[in-house]
């Protein structure tokens, strides 16, 4: 089984041709939205102006070959409600040490 060795949000994942380094820019440690009235209520439909990215890193085992794992990233409201749901897969190959998303 894969183990996560990074999972971060940031305002860009940046992956260099010439080395296949990755650097992640402006990591997100939280932020605020406005909210309406006393009751501190988010907005029907609000959204947040801002471009960010998710780097995850996994590690992967030699027991891992062969097999398809997949990745699911979700972001809720604050009432609980699915806001982005995405998943993305990906298979274990004997040459990647570590697989990143």
């Amino acid at each position: 089984m894969p183990k996560l060795l990074i999972f971060a949000p940031g305002e860009k994942v940046i992956i260099d041709k010439t080395d296949n380094t990755v650097s992640i820019i402006g990591i997100l440690g939280g932020f605020n939205v406005p909210t309406l009235g006393e009751e501190n209520v988010v907005p029907e439909g609000a959204a947040l102006p801002l471009r960010w990215s998710v780097l995850a890193l996994w590690g992967m085992g030699t027991n891992d070959v062969g097999k398809v794992f997949e990745q699911r990233l979700q972001l809720l409201t604050p009432g609980g409600e699915i806001a982005l749901d995405m998943i993305a897969a990906f298979k274990g190959v004997p040459a990647i040490v570590n697989h990143r998303i």
